[in-house]
């Protein structure tokens, strides 16, 4: 998409604008449903005003909660991740970031992980502890995983929609304009396609392609809009997007496990069967015994139900009640 040159203010911009009402007035940042605009139409102050507001947050629920020693690390995460990072990325779904903001977000979650576990910056270099290690302790992955997870999601969601959705028209709008000289201006499609080159590892076919980044010209062209098959199914979109790294290895693990679990269970079962034991029969929900089935022709039974037969679960919990009423008398009733 192509930016124009963005507005400076240099002062010769007049301070009121006259209209029919009255004047409007000029002001360098505006605030729409959340999200500030600035003439220059890039996410910078919007960046640094969302960690000014999670800081404060952060701030004010450190002595009670991430500061405090008595609070288990598990559930300060929880927290920080329904909280500070709600607070951080409202509205990140439309940002375009330069390493520069980036940088400024990934301080900003490395300082508050450090916060939580009562770890100074003199400790990390006098004892050489690795962010990763903090990040496991607290059941949080890195602040990439939250940013990539969030876009991709709306992206997704934005691809999903019919094609007469404003959203949808300027996923895939183009400005019939010439390229200025130089290299264009990151915007929200770059941001995109970088995240769906590191979608490329989650995907379950190893050899499938997101975003191919070998592919030049027409043939680059034509495959770019492929991540858009695999988001079209809402919930396989999601799946991918949250996996983490080493998911692979996991997803073999737990497999091997079952199948592991899998094959003792029949072995014990076998071994059982060859001992002579009698296989154990599960009792159905309810607890009742299993009666066998009416004879008879069809859904219809035609012989009667079978006589002096009760219900055992109704009979024993009789008889538990009769036990403990006696035991009641012979000590001296509830009550002793």
């Amino acid at each position: 998409m192509f930016f124009p040159k963005p507005r400076c203010d240099d002062g010769s911009t007049p301070s009121d604008f006259p209209c029919a009402d009255g004047f409007i007035s000029y002001t360098r940042i505006f605030k729409y449903l959340g999200s500030h605009i600035v003439p220059g139409l890039d996410s910078t102050e919007e960046i640094k005003l969302r960690i000014q507001k999670a800081s404060q947050a952060f701030g004010c629920l450190s002595a009670s909660t991430f500061r405090n020693k008595d609070v288990n690390k598990f559930l300060k995460g929880r927290v920080y991740v329904a909280l500070i990072l709600s607070i951080l990325l409202h509205g990140c779904e439309t940002w375009f970031l330069r390493e520069e903001e980036y940088d400024l977000l990934r301080l900003f979650h490395k300082y508050c992980v450090r916060s939580m576990c009562r770890v100074s910056m003199s400790q990390v270099r006098r004892h050489r502890i690795r962010t990763s290690k903090l990040l496991k302790e607290l059941a949080l992955q890195p602040f990439e995983y939250y940013l990539e997870s969030r876009c991709l999601r709306w992206a997704g969601h934005v691809s999903r929609m019919g094609p007469e959705r404003m959203p949808r028209m300027l996923l895939t709008s183009w400005c019939p304009s010439s390229r200025v000289v130089g290299r264009p201006r990151m915007n929200f499609g770059h941001m995109i396609k970088k995240f769906l080159i590191k979608l490329n590892d989650k995907l379950d076919d190893p050899d499938a392609k997101v975003w191919d980044t070998s592919l030049t010209g027409k043939a680059a062209l034509k495959e770019q809009w492929r991540w858009t098959e695999f988001a079209a199914e809402k919930w396989d979109w999601r799946k991918i997007i949250q996996r983490t790294p080493g998911w692979r290895e996991r997803a073999k693990a737990a497999a091997a496990a079952y199948a592991a679990q899998c094959e003792a269970n029949r072995a014990a079962r076998g071994d059982a069967v060859a001992g002579g034991a009698a296989p154990q029969v599960h009792a159905p929900r309810g607890g009742r015994a299993p009666q066998a089935r009416a004879a008879g022709n069809g859904r219809y039974a035609t012989a009667a139900p079978p006589t002096n037969v009760g219900n055992n679960t109704r009979d024993a919990r009789a008889a538990r009640r009769a036990a403990r009423e006696q035991a009641d008398q012979q000590q001296g009733g509830y009550w002793n």
